[in-house]
């Protein structure tokens, strides 16, 4: 199973494990699990920057080098895997994402246009959600919710987005919401926009349809959350991604460690942000906490806040203060 994951997409691997193995023989108890060879094993670093072989023990690399030397860590059952041409190289870390839209995404219908879906036009969207309902489990059924996610109104035939009347005809005694493929607008029925207390007399929300989706999405129970997380964190690991990260939550700051193991994630490994009201509290937040010396346990939160941050500026101050 690890052999054909890693196959399909990308070996877990980190540009830092790749600078820092070297070559171990220890004997049978040294063995590693998998040898990979026979493709471009690229380690990014400038001392080796494409090696013959690669050996993985216990999840961790723990030689790469030339195959003659690696294959001394084969053991009695060590896995082989020929990448037969293929490239192997350290996994992605996401920089800037929403590893819960992601998750949404994935519970959700399918209503990309074509080549990624069959999106074509209203009834086709109509009919996708209808499919969705009838179909495989997901973690938003509990709910009775019907979902549907990445549509393009510039991609329909149509050429609008969808109205609470072309959702009504999906359902109208269940909550009906498609969101757009930019994951800022979309539309919901009326079932949908009742649970959110939006009426015809309700002022523009300032936040748009984000607000509508924001009220909505409060209503699933911790295990709903907990679950598009993990399928968010799960999808992009498929394309080769070892860390992902959510950029904007409503939390307190936290650092999750997520181990990915057999093709699956066994917890969850992501980093999440608070949603700071504006960068005055954040600047506020973290000059009292500079103003002790930082204990061990202040340190994540303090770089979590840092990395989170969108304005250089700010980033550089909050750089100054943890250097104090």
């Amino acid at each position: 199973m690890k052999a054909r994951h890693a196959l399909r997409a990308l070996l877990v691997l980190t540009a830092s494990a790749l600078s820092a193995c070297s070559l171990d023989s220890r004997g049978p108890s040294g063995a590693a699990d998998v040898v990979y060879h026979g493709g471009v094993i690229l380690t990014m670093t400038d001392a080796a920057p494409r090696v013959e072989a690669l050996a993985v023990r216990d999840g961790k690399i723990v030689a790469v080098g030339p195959r003659a030397q690696v294959d001394k860590l084969a053991g009695a059952k060590t896995q082989t895997v020929d990448l037969q041409g293929r490239t192997l190289l350290p996994g992605f870390v996401d920089s800037h994402g929403h590893v819960y839209g992601v998750g949404l995404q994935a519970a959700s219908a399918n209503l990309l246009p074509p080549p990624d879906g069959e999106g074509r036009d209203i009834a086709a969207l109509q009919r996708l959600l209808t499919a969705w309902d009838r179909g495989a489990p997901s973690p938003l059924k509990k709910h009775g919710w019907i979902v549907g996610f990445g549509y393009d109104d510039s991609q329909l035939r149509e050429k609008r987005h969808p109205t609470r009347g072309d959702l009504d005809r999906v359902s109208k005694d269940k909550p009906v919401l498609v969101i757009h493929q930019s994951g800022q607008v979309g539309a919901a029925n009326s079932k949908a926009l009742q649970l959110a207390g939006v009426t015809a007399s309700t002022s523009d929300p300032k936040a748009g349809f984000v607000a509508v989706l924001q009220k909505l999405l409060g209503r699933f129970d911790p295990e709903t959350h907990q679950a598009l997380v993990r399928a968010g964190a799960d999808m992009v690991a498929r394309y080769g991604f070892t860390t992902s990260q959510e950029a904007r939550s409503a939390g307190k700051p936290v650092l999750l460690k997520v181990n990915y193991d057999n093709g699956h994630f066994t917890e969850e490994k992501l980093v999440t942000f608070k949603n700071f009201a504006s960068q005055a509290e954040i600047i506020d937040k973290f000059e009292k906490l500079a103003s002790h010396t930082l204990a061990q346990e202040r340190v994540g939160e303090l770089r979590d806040a840092v990395l989170g941050l969108e304005n250089l500026q700010d980033t550089a101050r909050l750089a100054v203060l943890m250097s104090k």
